[in-house]
């Protein structure tokens, strides 16, 4: 995707003049919580490190199948709380790819998914020989030694992860820009609210 024939195509069919793809562009996003929808989220547009305006976002779907019936379409929206020829929906089938603009007006995710959709961390069991009552061998021992190291590696990866999210969204949310974005979307948002009573 760092491709710059890719890059010129991309700009071509948007009208974005000279995109570029950042490396670890941060997806981080903003959760709508007054629906059923909780997945559905905007990003932010401009990257937390330089400053620079992102323009588009770009959704490559890799999953093999997906059955409509465990979950919905990927949801576009101009608001968290729109409905029906409002909401454009993308099935996401594998090599299908989905691109739009980054606004703050941007919506999109998907409804709650259903299983067998989803990301899973599955540790590997202790073998099924291993009881009540079994004595346990050396190899045996070594086993479950390697087995509890990979957990708590797991474990270390996903609270570091988790950490450096959490630095990472304190520092967003005290970047200049967004409070500023913050204060100048305040009156339309009191509005629309009163609106919407």
């Amino acid at each position: 995707m760092r491709d710059s024939e890719f890059l010129s195509w991309v700009g071509g069919i948007t009208g974005v003049p000279s995109p570029i793809s950042i490396r670890n562009m941060c997806a981080a996003a903003r959760t709508r919580t007054a629906t059923a929808r909780n997945s559905i989220a905007v990003d932010f547009n401009f990257h937390p490190q330089f400053g620079w305006h992102r323009r588009l976002n770009l959704i490559v779907f890799l999953n093999p199948q997906w059955e409509e019936s465990c979950g919905d379409c990927l949801e576009l929206l101009r608001e968290p709380a729109a409905r029906g020829d409002d909401v454009r929906r993308a099935v996401p089938l594998e090599n299908r790819a989905v691109i739009f603009e980054t606004t703050e007006s941007s919506w999109h995710g998907f409804p709650v998914i259903a299983t067998p959709h989803g990301t899973y961390f599955y540790q590997r069991p202790l073998p099924a020989y291993i009881q009540a009552g079994y004595t346990l061998r050396e190899e045996d021992v070594t086993e479950i030694r390697k087995l509890l190291a990979r957990r708590d590696d797991h474990i270390r990866y996903l609270y570091h992860r988790d950490r450096e999210f959490t630095v990472l969204m304190d520092s967003i949310n005290k970047w200049p820009a967004l409070r500023l974005a913050h204060a100048l979307t305040s009156p339309a948002r009191a509005l629309k609210r009163a609106v919407g009573k």
